[in-house]
């Protein structure tokens, strides 16, 4: 089933989340920017690195990438927007989609909402997938295994907002909308920064022929894949959970008389 089908989600597309977080990444980084010109020297570095990255062939020279892997500056701040920042705009913007169908309906199970999420987070997963191969084309094999196991993250974070905000709108436990929220930022987030850091070491390891430290990197490969496993099996328990049927209350046996009979 289509999420267009429902009128109050027409217009809302897994594509509309990507270009929410373009948005305020770039602003993100604008702010970032702005920062980093206003501390001394800062605007040499800043001109220094945009006439660099103008030149498309410094992309390719070691000199150059070695010296971003070896900037605290550019790792911090790729850190926290990696980290922290894609996370916090993905969760929410991913999430509208199941408050727009809970508008056009009475009422939103808990089931349902998950499943909603679930799909709101599959679509942002190929659609983002289709851009992230795309720029790495024609060594898609690697990139498209990652984005493969980073499409559980999406599901079930995605799954986690929709059940957070079916407790808003029902008015029932609202404290699971924080509490959800901040959950799949971290579940989110963890993946996100296991993942780069694993990146930026296995890139060092290798530019500076440093074994040791592309070794560190291929660890960090090993945590993910055990990442992969718990969030696989957190998605596959809550599914269960939400498709048991509930349970209800018997009603009270009768009584039964213990009148004794007139003799």
């Amino acid at each position: 089933m289509s999420l267009c089908r429902w009128p109050a989600a027409r217009c809302w597309r897994p594509a509309w989340a990507i270009v929410i977080e373009v948005i305020l990444v770039a602003l993100l980084a604008l702010a970032a920017a702005l920062i980093v010109a206003l501390t001394p020297g800062g605007s040499a570095r800043l001109e220094t690195l945009v006439a660099q990255l103008s030149r498309p062939e410094v992309l390719s020279d070691p000199a150059f990438l070695q010296s971003l892997l070896s900037s605290p500056l550019v790792l911090i701040g790729a850190g926290l927007v990696i980290a922290l920042g894609a996370p916090l705009i993905e969760e929410f913007s991913k999430s509208v989609g199941v408050v727009l169908i809970a508008a056009g309906r009475a009422r939103l199970t808990p089931g349902e909402a998950f499943l909603w999420g679930v799909a709101a987070g599959a679509g942002f997963a190929i659609t983002e997938t289709m851009f992230n191969v795309v720029t790495v084309l024609p060594a898609w094999g690697g990139p498209l295994m990652l984005r493969s196991a980073t499409a559980v993250v999406h599901c079930l974070a995605a799954g986690l907002m929709g059940l957070a905000w079916q407790a808003w709108l029902s008015g029932e436990r609202r404290w699971r909308l924080p509490a959800l929220y901040g959950l799949a930022v971290v579940i989110h987030g963890l993946w996100n920064g296991v993942a780069g850091l694993a990146s930026v070491l296995q890139a060092q390891g290798t530019l500076n022929a440093n074994l040791l430290v592309g070794a560190g990197g291929t660890l960090l490969v090993f945590a993910l894949a055990g990442l992969f496993v718990i969030n696989s099996g957190l998605f596959v328990y809550i599914g269960r959970r939400l498709g048991q049927p509930p349970v209800m209350a018997l009603a009270p046996l009768p009584v039964e008389s213990t009148v004794t009979p007139e003799v």
